[in-house]
């Protein structure tokens, strides 16, 4: 099979179902995948040994696994998010985008987990409710995560609806607000939709693709040789402000601001293409009656949105590319945002995934537990609310606010020698993963 066939045969509910085996089986004794599971150690061997016949794969031992890579891909993706803007802030434009790009990697590497695809060195393949399905096109890692989302995205037979599921306003997910229009949206239209609004807010696979031959560029050749430029570090730091207020959590949405974004987004291709001409209302009429089917008050900070423009530098960014063709001036907070778009999906796939198997955080505290303990997000016994994460940043994120308006620039080494606890929280953007994929 190609890459369109691979992604055309996969079936996300044997995910679901590789989740409920692990829910029954092994998470009560602290892990995710068993000894015998052949995957476990060495996916890259026992996958060339399925193609060449000499071990079969079997498919309960594949749903396992990709239902274990959907949560694993997404927290070392959300880690390597949080070393690039380390890295940036410390003046190493070329670390942080090697280090944005496999955030982007590892994001879409979930992505594709969940819906039923493994990409694997050189050797890929899909379950489906038949079985394993082997591709036929050998391409390494870097390119084969690229070929298979664009497949994803472009497929004609794909369902891409159940994307609108991993995103929430006021509690409720995007299939639930297009099922309240008052004007009616078939399955088929919603689809088209959603495809839609994937390439209108910058899932540009060309974009992912052009990352990875920066990536080369910065992590191969001598750094600093044409892009020696004194770094405007007030610009990063506001570029990086602007994506913390993005995913602050509410008590009822993981993502409050950056879902109310897209939400408007969403909302704005359907009132351009998907209502009949009678309708005749304006896109915050469409908004507000929605929300009225629904049940539901208007939400202020949608309606400001839409007053004001459905435009974010955070979007803005996220269209450009990493390097300045003119000059060859590394841009690592555009890959950076397109990363935080990325593992956004990426977090919605895994709260999904879980919710749908009937596990909440407490069934992984084994796994989390260590990652929060390891990383220094917490000491001991795992926060029963992991927006209490966000508390310890909401400091950081002001004191910063306030250097923004002040006329002088930022000169880094005052802030590491005088503010090293406020520029320490700053940097850790992986606390998102909890609150973003936990129930």
């Amino acid at each position: 099979m190609n890459y369109l066939d691979i992604v055309n045969n996969a079936d996300p509910n044997q995910v679901v179902d590789g989740m409920v085996q692990i829910k029954a089986n092994y998470l009560a004794n602290g892990y995710f995948l068993p000894n015998t599971n052949p995957l476990r150690d060495n996916s890259i061997s026992t996958i060339k040994d399925h193609f060449s016949n000499t071990s079969i794969l079997q498919p309960d031992n594949l749903k396992v696994y990709l239902a274990t890579s959907v949560v694993a891909h997404c927290f070392d993706g959300w880690l390597y998010l949080s070393q690039a803007i380390d890295s940036l802030l410390k003046g190493d434009k070329g670390a942080a985008i090697h280090l944005a790009y496999y955030a982007e990697l590892r994001g879409t590497m979930s992505f594709l987990a969940r819906q039923g695809v493994l990409v694997n060195d050189r050797r890929h393949i899909s379950i489906s409710s038949l079985g394993i399905n082997n591709c036929t096109l050998k391409a390494t890692t870097h390119v084969a995560t690229w070929k298979f989302l664009e497949n994803w995205i472009n497929s004609p037979t794909v369902d891409h609806t159940p994307l609108l599921q991993y995103f929430t306003v006021k509690g409720k997910t995007f299939d639930h607000w297009i099922g309240a229009i008052p004007s009616p949206v078939s399955s088929q239209v919603a689809s088209t939709i959603t495809l839609q609004w994937l390439k209108d807010w910058s899932f540009d696979v060309q974009n992912y693709e052009d990352d990875r031959a920066f990536r080369n560029t910065v992590s191969y050749q001598p750094q600093h040789l044409v892009d020696n430029l004194p770094i405007d570090f007030k610009a990063k730091f506001s570029g990086i402000c602007n994506i913390w207020k993005f995913i602050e959590p509410n008590s009822t949405d993981k993502f409050a601001l950056l879902d109310k974004y897209l939400f408007s987004r969403l909302f704005h291709n359907i009132h351009q293409n998907s209502l009949p001409p009678s309708a005749n209302i304006t896109l915050q009429q469409l908004i507000s009656q929605t929300f009225t089917a629904s049940g539901s008050g208007d939400d202020e900070a949608i309606k400001s949105i839409v007053d004001q423009g459905i435009t974010n530098q955070l979007f803005t960014t996220a269209r450009t590319p990493t390097i300045t063709s003119a000059t060859g001036e590394l841009m690592p907070l555009n890959i950076i945002s397109r990363a935080l778009l990325l593992l956004r999906i990426s977090s919605g796939c895994v709260f999904d995934l879980m919710t749908s198997a009937g596990i909440n955080k407490n069934h992984i505290d084994f796994y989390l537990n260590n990652l929060g303990n390891n990383n220094g997000f917490w000491s001991g016994a795992t926060p029963t609310d992991f927006d209490l994460l966000w508390d310890d940043v909401t400091d950081s994120i002001s004191f910063i606010d306030e250097l923004l308006h002040e006329p002088n620039d930022i000169i880094l080494k005052d802030l590491y020698d005088e503010w090293p606890k406020e520029l320490h929280y700053f940097k850790q953007i992986s606390r998102a993963s909890f609150w973003g994929s936990c129930a």
